[in-house]
């Protein structure tokens, strides 16, 4: 049990991908993150359930299960609502996580109390090749690709127009994530748009 609120939440969205979300679970649990850490495995109406036993085992990790199909969005808006830490950072039931990534963007928010939501590049399951940075840096800042910096005001412009950062690359303040009602559930997908 934990004795007051989690710095950060790590919310897993779960439909019927199996045991690929101990992975994703592990890859969590491995952070040395300052501060404490709640993980939400939010099962969407799966016909196959996530690995319960496995789930429940765990420190710190919450399963439950949403009360009719919510698809992606609304599915990470569940866990929101569920979520108690800080910070809300949100991880697909297929991915992992690279080591330190929590504490990095913890870290920085902690440091930085004026920024709201921090991003990185998106990793293909090969070693150190980048699949995805945000296009528009690598286009019109490309000398921050690979720095933790703020990016300049100008930036807000371009992340209405241009596709940012995947969802699972993201740690968010949950009051801001509160402000906004979370993700527009009426997508079924590219939900961070």
């Amino acid at each position: 049990t934990m004795d007051s609120a989690p710095t950060i939440s790590v919310v897993i969205p779960y439909h019927n991908e199996g045991e690929l979300v101990r992975n994703a679970i592990d890859s969590v649990g491995n952070e040395q993150l300052d501060g404490t850490l709640e993980v939400l495995v939010i099962d969407d109406q799966s016909t196959e359930k996530p690995v319960a036993e496995y789930v429940e085992s765990r420190p710190n990790v919450r399963l439950l299960r949403t009360p009719e199909s919510l698809h992606a969005a609304g599915t990470r808006n569940y866990g929101i609502q569920h979520a108690t830490g800080e910070f809300v950072s949100f991880l697909d039931a297929d991915d992992v996580y690279l080591p330190d990534r929590l504490a990095a963007h913890v870290s920085f928010l902690q440091q930085h109390a004026n920024v709201v939501m921090v991003g990185a590049s998106l990793y293909i399951h090969r070693p150190n090749e980048r699949l995805h940075s945000p296009h528009v840096i690598e286009e019109k800042y490309p000398d921050l690709v690979d720095s933790r910096c703020v990016l300049p005001d100008s930036v807000r412009h371009d992340v209405c127009t241009h596709f940012f950062f995947h969802t699972g690359t993201v740690t968010i303040r949950r009051t801001a994530l509160e402000q906004i009602s979370g993700f527009d559930a009426s997508f079924r997908w590219a939900a961070e748009w």
